[in-house]
This record gives C-alpha cells, sequence and structure tokens, in this order.
C-alpha cells in the first residue's frame, strides 16, 4: 500500500459493503452503521450563591435544574487549585459546608447529574465561587 486515497461520505444507519483489491486476491468486507447516539443536554445549575452562616460554615445555594437527580459540590483553597469533590446531592439546592478553617477562603464548583437510560451524565462545572 504505497499509495491511500481516503473517500469521506456521511452514511445513514444500514449495512455496507466494501469491496477491495489486493496483491494476493480480492475481498469483500461488510459492516454495519447503527442509528447516531443521541445526544443529551445537560444544564449548569445557574444562580450558584455562598454565603457565610458563621465563622466555620458556609451556606451554598443554587436554583434546581430540572430532570436533575443531584448535584456534585467540588471545593478547593486555590481558585486553580485542585478540586477535590466533598459531596453528592440528591434533591436538594443547597449544602451547608461545616468545619472549615478559620480566616482560610474555599472555592467552590458544582455540576448537576441527571440519569438517562439508567446511566448517569454530567454537566459542565459551574463557574468558580469564593467562599
Amino acid at each position: 500500500d504505497s499509495e491511500t486515497k481516503t473517500y469521506e461520505k456521511v452514511l445513514t444507519a444500514g449495512v455496507y459493503y466494501i469491496s477491495f483489491e489486493r496483491a494476493n486476491g480480492t475481498g469483500t468486507y461488510n459492516f454495519k452503521i447503527s442509528e447516531p447516539k443521541k445526544s443529551y443536554t445537560i444544564s449548569i445549575p445557574q444562580k450558584f450563591n455562598i454565603k457565610r452562616k458563621n465563622k466555620k460554615s458556609l451556606v451554598l445555594t443554587w436554583k434546581k435544574v430540572r430532570g436533575a437527580i443531584g448535584y456534585e459540590i467540588f471545593r478547593s483553597t486555590s481558585k486553580s487549585g485542585k478540586f477535590k469533590k466533598i459531596k453528592t446531592v440528591s434533591n436538594k439546592t443547597r449544602y451547608v459546608d461545616t468545619k472549615l478553617k478559620k480566616r482560610k477562603t474555599y472555592y467552590y464548583k458544582i455540576r448537576s447529574i441527571k440519569k438517562i437510560n439508567n446511566k448517569k451524565y454530567y454537566s459542565y462545572f459551574s463557574k468558580i465561587k469564593k467562599g
């Protein structure tokens, strides 16, 4: 195969046959193209806010995402640092993060979770908020 030619065509679902010629003979392959997978849109939690409850705890709130089964909450001690998942909540749009250190700044981001055909899908992350 010193020269390869590429042909591009959009194929629909169905069975296709490819014929080819080789130096030692010819052959035919068949392959099946399946229906394209559906893409699902999962909304990012909106109106994400953080308020101080007391010196050692913060209250995170956000607007409910239609169809979401839960939300994952991530925290970091630096805006560009490594975020760690601290909690997954179901059917809530509020979380109180307790036992925080005094005079320490924390950064949070959240994402929503949907379940479609028994599989979990995640939204993109919200904007990072400082608490």
